[in-house]
């Protein structure tokens, strides 16, 4: 609900935008990895998080 708000309001959506790339830029964001599967491994990955088995953010390596 308080994305949607955001985005239908554009002077919030800036405003808002803003503020996070000016933390990004700071090094103030980071991103908690979970784990990086291999692109074979992608539905093992989607059943974690459909099991809410995850705390963070599940990395796709299409490399791998």
């Amino acid at each position: 609900l308080w994305m949607r708000r955001v985005l239908e309001a554009p002077a919030l959506f800036s405003h808002t935008a803003d503020r996070l790339f000016a933390l990004a830029r700071a090094g103030l964001l980071t991103a908690r990895v979970d784990r990086v599967v291999p692109l074979a491994g992608v539905g093992a990955a989607h059943a974690a998080m459909a099991a809410r088995a995850t705390m963070g953010k599940v990395l796709v390596d299409v490399h791998a």
